[in-house]
């Protein structure tokens, strides 16, 4: 699904520091994104590939780069930079930056740097965002951070490119995300002609998590997104609505995911 970000006219892009774990769900957009990680673990998937996500790790999101972020740990912290297209090619002029116009490099685009390029990085991170309310210095400062960022990249000790993976995997991720799939796994395991022990080890080695983990992580997600701010429905009905098959399996499931109880994330939400 492409999702339009929220970047004011005045800005060429956007940067902020994530520090909270997050639902996520599959999209991609036109902006490219650099994600520098600071602390904590986390992962990503990636057209159908599973990216962690370590401290002193970057890794470039290309416009047709669908992902979605499987986990974070409680520390997860990590600073993401995204560029409009146009002042995206204004910037790379020079061979060494010719890759970053493309839409869908080839080629792994995670890798690690040393602990001074990525104190550099966050130091200059901190200063462009100090400059947000002047649109003349951030934009710039945010064409001198990803530059750097590239640079500090091409530099960085390269990782070997994830498998491949199994196209059944991502198949049935992106089926469980948007609901269409059955809930038994011998229902889902025929849709794409395997055998349920296949599709339930392929899916774990190649996302890092069960098939019942993603579904229920999809579900919450699809609940909030019918609970939250100016919706009108019920508890009851989202949970519903979101595939759970009963308000008991809601409650369970959501408590073990948001580690709060729903009750309380409601009380968060009229707060």
């Amino acid at each position: 699904m492409k999702t339009a970000l929220t970047i004011p006219t005045e800005h060429v892009g956007k940067l902020w520091l994530s520090k909270k774990p997050r639902l996520d769900h599959f999209h991609q957009h036109d902006e490219l994104e650099c994600n520098i990680v600071v602390s904590g673990r986390g992962a990503y998937l990636v057209n159908g590939r599973r990216v962690p996500l370590e401290p002193n790790s970057l890794l470039w999101l290309f416009p047709e780069h669908e992902h979605l972020m499987l986990d974070q740990s409680e520390d997860f912290q990590i600073w993401v930079l995204v560029i409009k297209p146009g002042h995206l090619r204004q910037l790379c002029t020079d061979p060494d930056t010719q890759l970053l116009l493309q839409r869908a490099p080839s080629g792994s685009f995670f890798r690690y740097v040393n602990q001074q390029q990525l104190k550099r990085l966050i130091s200059l991170c901190e200063e462009v965002l100090q400059r947000e309310k002047n649109a003349a210095l951030f934009n710039a400062g945010l064409g001198y951070l990803l530059l750097s960022a590239w640079a500090a990249f091409n530099n960085g000790s390269s990782l070997p490119l994830p498998d491949a993976g199994h196209p059944a995997v991502e198949r049935i991720a992106r089926m469980v995300h948007s609901g269409q799939s059955a809930d038994d796994l011998h229902a889902i395991a025929a849709l794409v002609d395997r055998s349920p022990e296949t599709v339930s080890r392929l899916f774990k080695k190649q996302t890092g998590i069960t098939l019942t983990e993603f579904r229920n992580r999809c579900r919450i997600n699809r609940f909030l997104e019918l609970y939250g701010h100016g919706h009108t429905k019920t508890m009851l009905e989202a949970a519903l609505e979101a595939g759970f098959g009963s308000y008991a399996q809601f409650y369970r499931v959501f408590l073990q995911i948001m580690e709060i109880t729903p009750a309380g994330y409601r009380a968060q939400l009229r707060g």
